[in-house]
């Protein structure tokens, strides 16, 4: 079944790889799926998923009062905080904007294997998924159905 499911994004994607890795002694199964760079763009400018360009801001220190009572309140519960080492926070941030393949000039790839985090990369292909069709399965819609109906993977 498993064969088929990535036949199945074959058909609706033009390219995808799957990793078998089989754990006998508990019939457990798992796949990996690899998306390539353009499957995973193409999908990334389909849900609008917000990405770092190359332009960064400054963020400010607050100011004015708002910054007197930050202040007084650290003084106040400074004796309650865990004596660990302040980590740098730095103060320059990426200005986020939703993929578009079109505007590719404004993202910071250098390395089209990093650019795209595995967070990023796992619900990219869970939508893949999602929305993938088989026939196989009586004409199931996506993964959670194939799922839900309790095919068996082979």
């Amino acid at each position: 079944m498993i064969n088929s499911v990535v036949d199945e994004i074959k058909k609706y994607n033009g390219s995808a790889e799957s990793h078998r890795a089989v754990n006998k002694s508990q019939g457990l199964s798992f796949v990996r799926i690899h998306a390539p760079w353009n499957i995973l763009t193409r999908e990334a400018e389909l849900l609008k998923i917000k990405m770092p360009t190359k332009k960064t801001y400054e963020i400010k220190e607050e100011g004015g009062i708002a910054k007197k009572l930050g202040e007084i309140w650290h003084k106040f519960t400074e004796p309650l905080q865990p004596k660990v080492p302040q980590q740098k926070t730095t103060k320059m941030k990426h200005l986020s904007y939703p993929f578009s393949r079109e505007k590719i000039y404004l993202y910071n790839v250098q390395d089209k294997d990093a650019f795209f985090d595995n967070a990023t990369r796992s619900r990219i292909v869970h939508e893949v998924l999602k929305r993938t069709y088989s026939t196989k399965a009586k004409n199931s819609m996506g993964i959670n159905s194939l799922i839900a109906k309790k095919c068996s993977f082979t």
